[in-house]
C-alpha cells in the first residue's frame, strides 16, 4: 500500500549532509532543511510506482477529501486554471520567447498546454497519469501527450524553445 511504501529521508538530496532541521510537522510528514545548503524536503516521500498509482486513480482528481488527498475537481476547475496558467505565463514570459515548442512536463488536464496555445506556442506534454492527461487529449484535442515519464518521453533533445513543470518537483 501506499502507507507502507514510503521512504524516510534523512539526509539532503543536493549535497549529502545529514544535519538538518524540521521547518514544521504535519503527520505523517515533516518539512526539513538542510543547515548545510538550505534545500528543503518532505519526508516521508512515496515512491516513484506509488506516486504513479496515486495519481492514476479518478479519485485523486475529483476526490470527497481534497484537504487529505488530491483535488475536490481538477477539471471542473478548469476556468480558475487557466486564468492561473495565463497569469503565470505573463509573469514568466515577460522578457521570454513570444512563440515557439514549448514541453510542459506533469501537463495533467492541458490547462497550461491552453494557455500556451493562446499565447501561440506548440505545446507539446508529459504525464504519468492516463486518467488526467485523457481529458489534455479529448477536450483540447491535444494529440501531443505522452503519457508516461519523461524519460520514456520520445522528445529529441534540444526539442523545445521553453520547458515547464508546474507543481511538479515539490
Amino acid at each position: 500500500t501506499a502507507e507502507v511504501d514510503r521512504e524516510v529521508i534523512s539526509s539532503c538530496r543536493m549535497c549529502g549532509s545529514t544535519r538538518f532541521v524540521t521547518a514544521f510537522d504535519e503527520p505523517p510528514y515533516s518539512v526539513r532543511r538542510c543547515c548545510n545548503c538550505g534545500f528543503g524536503w518532505v519526508t516521508p516521500r512515496r515512491s516513484e510506482s506509488a506516486l504513479a498509482a496515486m495519481y492514476g486513480e479518478n479519485e485523486y482528481w475529483r476526490s470527497g477529501s481534497p484537504k487529505t488527498h488530491g483535488y475536490q475537481d481538477y477539471r471542473a476547475a478548469e476556468p480558475l486554471y487557466l486564468r492561473t496558467f495565463r497569469r503565470r505565463l505573463d509573469f514568466v514570459l515577460r522578457q521570454g520567447p513570444a512563440s515557439g515548442t514549448t514541453l510542459d512536463v506533469g501537463c495533467a488536464a492541458g490547462f497550461c498546454m491552453q494557455a500556451l496555445r493562446e499565447r501561440g506556442f506548440s505545446p507539446y506534454g508529459v504525464e504519468v497519469s492516463e486518467t488526467i492527461g485523457s481529458h489534455a487529449r479529448e477536450h483540447f484535442g491535444f494529440d501531443t501527450v505522452h503519457i508516461g515519464t519523461l524519460e520514456s518521453a520520445p522528445f529529441e533533445a534540444r526539442f523545445f524553445d521553453l520547458i515547464t513543470m508546474w507543481d511538479v518537483v515539490e
